[in-house]
């Protein structure tokens, strides 16, 4: 922690105002000339993103562009360029500083996830697509995908399922995604992968997200549905481990996760993994596992901030970040809604339509810009429809209010709180 002390420290001198809070690291850069703080606030994200929850505040976006997740939606007034207007943080940006040239970032999606199909060799319970028919994007309508991207901007592109290895023309997909200069993401539960496919996607995927489930052989055929040979799906995960770039492993939260924590530590230490993407259960589910209650989240958020370990370990879909007490001491275990009901990117559905999130079966059209400026999903990023406290709150701009797909299940409306919204 004394390299951590010295460095904020050289932050504090170089003007930027620094306010830490357990988990929380607050950087305030100077009004005067933020951009010089740049190489220091990068080193500060690679080597301590993983263990703390690092805001940033009053640096233009365009000049760190790439760590835009980390920057603190900004409130009152704040000095801009005219080259700013278009900008899709316009709103929120501090607007450049002297001597900087601003870059304009358009309002369009980050990723657009494309779900090549609906078929999949295994039969999870809390599946956004169990029982549904077997449907094929067509790769006609796949191309059409591409070009509204390129027209739009769009630069990152994630095939996902179903299992997308079951999806015919995915190796088509994948190299005409490459050919159009997109960055090519995969989701799999890797059962399918071979020396041959494996050495595919160590060529044209830049990243990879394995589902695992369980643990151990039992638990990842129950909670998967199919019977597996659990020894087989870790030799396949450290295959593409070792070939592939930027691997990480996706689980669902379950109460036998919960129960068998120290288990599934020790399965991904071993599986060569570094990442670990932990997902609170979005769709409703009549598997027990799953049937979580918020004390079960609380346990689990309690746990892992005793962890101690080489993994990088994130909840990285809409939970609360208040659900534990102080969002201070636990932030930094929370990515929040950023890529959940339409904030950062849409999904495109096997029937050929946009929708604002993997369970969020709102049909938005075939356009890709008209569906990002639809106003059901303005309204939904505007999160003016959450509870005056949590507009309040420093974390609100990553937090989003919790899911609005678990609103909806329990309130009714897309409207209402998240049920695990702590209340008072």
């Amino acid at each position: 922690m004394k390299a951590l002390t010295s460095l904020l420290r050289k932050i504090d001198v170089l003007g930027g105002r620094v306010r830490r809070d357990r988990r929380l690291i607050d950087i305030l850069a100077s009004s005067s000339d933020p951009v010089r703080l740049r190489p220091y606030l990068y080193l500060l994200l690679n080597r301590y993103e993983r263990d703390h929850f690092i805001a940033i505040r009053n640096m233009p976006v365009c000049a760190m562009p790439d760590a835009w997740d980390h920057f603190f939606q900004m409130r009152g007034r704040v000095s801009k360029d005219s080259r700013c207007t278009a900008c899709r943080f316009h709103a929120s940006c501090a607007g450049p500083s002297r001597g900087f040239m601003p870059s304009c970032f358009a309002d369009i999606p980050r990723e657009v996830a494309i779900e090549v199909t609906t078929a999949c060799n295994l039969a999870c319970g809390i599946c956004f697509h169990a029982g549904a028919d077997i449907r094929h994007l067509p790769l006609s309508a796949l191309f059409k995908v591409f070009k509204q991207m390129r027209r739009a901007g769009c630069q990152c592109v994630r095939f996902t399922g179903g299992e997308p290895l079951l999806y015919p023309y995915l190796q088509k997909a994948v190299i005409a995604a490459k050919k159009f200069g997109f960055q090519v993401s995969l989701n799999t539960n890797g059962l399918l992968f071979d020396e041959a496919r494996a050495e595919f996607f160590r060529h044209y995927a830049d990243s990879i997200l394995i589902s695992m489930q369980g643990c151990d052989s039992s638990s990842e055929s129950r909670l998967t549905g199919i019977k597996s040979d659990f020894r087989a799906k870790l030799r396949r995960i450290r295959l593409i481990a070792n070939q592939c770039r930027h691997v990480r492993i996706g689980t669902v939260v379950s109460r036998h996760l919960i129960d068998h924590l120290t288990d599934y530590l020790r399965i991904l230490r071993s599986a060569q993994v570094t990442y670990w993407e932990l997902y609170r259960p979005i769709a409703a589910s009549l598997h027990e596992d799953y049937q979580l209650k918020q004390g079960d989240f609380i346990k689990l958020v309690r746990c892992l901030k005793r962890y101690r370990g080489p993994l990088s370990i994130k909840v990285a879909n809409p939970v609360p970040f208040c659900i534990a007490g102080d969002p201070a001491s636990n932030c930094h275990l929370f990515l929040g809604g950023l890529w959940d009901d339409g904030h950062t990117r849409l999904v495109l559905d096997t029937r050929g339509f946009y929708k604002p999130s993997y369970a969020m079966n709102k049909d938005l059209g075939t356009d890709l810009l008209k569906a990002w400026r639809n106003p059901l999903v303005r309204r939904l990023r505007s999160l003016a429809y959450l509870p005056a406290k949590c507009r309040r709150c420093f974390y609100k701009g990553w937090c989003k209010g919790g899911s609005r797909q678990w609103a909806l299940h329990s309130g009714g409306t897309l409207w209402t709180s998240d049920p695990w919204m702590p209340h008072e």
